[in-house]
């Protein structure tokens, strides 16, 4: 079971966060803990045997969205020139106790 707890700057990119293991895509549920104005969702995900298989040394995991933000274009006056995804409070893995 793989759990997290991301944020972002808006609201488009939390929404669009897309989990891969070993390059499968997996299938992943969310619960809103904070301020929805914050764009920070938890996460949960079963890694299923299947991706796990797929890799005997390790397992890869991937976090994708649907754009980056630049805070200097996103909203005028400020200065930071990155591009931005999603960042992480913690994230987690254990053994799937529904298997």
């Amino acid at each position: 079971m793989l759990r997290f707890l991301a944020g972002t700057m808006t609201m488009d990119v939390i929404e669009s966060v897309r989990v891969f293991a070993n390059d499968r895509e997996l299938e992943v549920r969310w619960w809103q803990m904070h301020d929805p104005a914050r764009a920070q969702r938890t996460f949960e995900a079963r890694i299923e045997p299947e991706a796990l298989r797929r890799n005997d040394a390790y397992c890869r995991l991937r976090f994708d969205v649907a754009r980056t933000v630049t805070p200097a274009k996103e909203w005028p006056g400020k200065a930071d020139t990155r591009s931005l995804a999603i960042y992480f409070f913690w994230l987690e893995i254990s053994p799937d106790e529904s298997a």
